[in-house]
This record gives C-alpha cells, structure tokens and sequence, in this order.
C-alpha cells in the first residue's frame, strides 16, 4: 500500500475527475485541487506544491498536459499521464518528457492505484539512482583514460559508458588540433540497446552522397566548439547554420537536437577530443549540464 500523496488531478471533464478524486479519497490520498487547464493547474501547484499530478494530456485552452510536463520536471514533481488518445505520435511526444506512469483511459481502479505505488517509488529513488549513475560514469571514465588502446575502442567505450545518462541515436568524435577540426572522421550510430554502427570516412560518404573533398571543405568552414553545450529546436537550427558539418549530418540523418561535451583525452598539448551527440530530440534541458 502506497503512503496518502497530496495528488493534484488535472483532467478537464469534470465526471472523471471526480471519480479520479473518489478513487484516490478511498484509497487515503489527499486532493490538492482538480484543474481543467494548465494554468489552472499552475495555479494550484503555486498554492500548495502537490507530491504528484495525475495529468490528462487534452486540456482546456491552447496548452496540453505535455507542456505542463515541464514544468512539473522542472519543480521535480512526479506525474502520470491520463489519456484516451494512445496514437504513437502522442506516446512518443509524451515519452520525451519522461512521465512516471502513462494509464490509457478507460483504466481500473487497481491499475491506478498501482501506478501510484510505482510511480512514488521511482520519485523516492530515482535522484539516489542518478547520483550512482553518475559516479559509475565518473569511475569508468577515469579508467579508461588510463587505459592504452586505439582511439576507436576508447571512443566507443566512453560512448557505452555514456549511454545510461544520454539518450543519443548519433555520437561523433570531434578531434581537433590548434583549433581547427581534424580530418578524422569517427562516429557510431546507435542500432540497439547496446549495439553500435561505427561511421567512419567510408559510410558517412555514403550516408551524405558527398565526397570527401567534400566533406572535408565543410569541416574547414566550422568552428570548434569549445565549452559543454546543448542544442535544440531553434538553437539547433542556428548552430547549424553557423557550422556546415553539422547541418550536413544532422540534414542526412535527420537530428535535431546536439549535445557538446569535452572529454579530458588530449591528442598532444595543442589539440584535444569533443563527443557530439545527435538526436531526434535529447531529452536535456539546459539545466541538466
């Protein structure tokens, strides 16, 4: 049995938020408030901040329940998504924002209140379980620097290593030398899980349909990036534009959002490595680095 919640409800059609607020009463949790739009909603969070948000993605006005999303990942407020629409573009707009639960309406009593329970044990446990994350990654990182080996096998493993913390579909290994961009060319797409695609000089020919002539030209157009970064929507549309080999891979293999990060392996004393992380979108804010 999970412990009583202050729930917000956010639902606008008010026969199901009450039998919501009747579900929850009888089961010992306590009712913040039933909005019907997001900035209803904003308003109750401002009057007594809720524990958890049962929250219906159509709402009243303009605004959807996925734009309170963010709101509510930004006050690191827990929330499940209500909806009778379980189409995949909507299941894949709300994934990115990363709900506790997703219940598609018309739901059991049982399987809301189970929700409930796993959704509280995640919010309990997930900062605990990011930290740990994060000192592994730091662990592994500080090894393999250490370690001797091909700068292929010691890009990949720091990109394995990184897979737990960033969600990428493309990772290129920026090298560069007296601050201008190298003419290696190393990358891997993600395939699976754990399965990776190295893309070298050869493949991304193939995948952009340029030589490397070409290639290389587009490089010298770009700057180097020197500081841990994040691009997305229309910041990733102007960093494009400003740097040609990024608007060519990110225009071929269809990316849209980019995370810059330096990584402490130098090439000698005037050059050093960047890993670029590609995606349809990053589920990063700006907050997260």
């Amino acid at each position: 049995m999970a412990k009583p919640l202050k729930i917000l409800i956010v639902e606008d059609q008010f026969v199901e938020a009450n039998h919501l607020r009747l579900m929850l009463k009888k089961a010992g949790h306590s009712i913040t408030g039933m909005a019907r739009s997001v900035s209803d909603a904003k308003y109750y969070i401002a009057q007594e901040k809720p524990e958890l948000v049962l929250l219906d993605i159509f709402l009243l006005g303009k605004e959807t329940g996925i734009d309170l999303a963010e709101i509510l990942r930004e006050n690191n407020i827990p929330f499940i998504y209500l909806s009778a629409n379980s189409n995949e573009e909507v299941l894949n707009k709300a994934k990115l924002t990363h709900p506790y639960g997703f219940l598609v309406k018309p739901f059991r009593e049982k399987d809301l209140l189970i929700t409930i329970e796993i959704a509280e044990y995640h919010q309990e446990h997930g900062i605990e379980s990011s930290i740990r994350k994060e000192l592994l990654f730091q662990k592994q990182l500080k090894s393999i620097v250490k370690k001797s080996g091909t700068w292929d096998d010691r890009v990949l493993n720091i990109v394995t290593s990184l897979q737990s913390l960033i969600s990428f579909d493309l990772v290129m290994a920026v090298f560069y030398i007296d601050g201008k961009l190298s003419n290696r060319v190393l990358g891997y797409a993600r395939t699976g899980l754990h399965e990776y695609q190295k893309i070298g000089i050869e493949e991304l020919q193939n995948i952009t349909a340029l030589k490397e002539s070409e290639i290389n030209e587009l490089r010298n157009k770009s700057k180097v990036e020197t500081d841990a970064t994040f691009y997305n929507d229309d910041d990733f549309v102007k960093i494009c534009e400003k740097t040609p080999i990024k608007k060519m891979i990110a225009n071929s293999m269809n990316m849209k959002s980019n995370l810059m990060l330096p990584v402490p392996l130098s090439l000698n004393e005037n050059g050093g490595l960047y890993l670029s992380f590609l995606a349809d979108k990053l589920p990063i804010t700006t907050k997260t680095i």
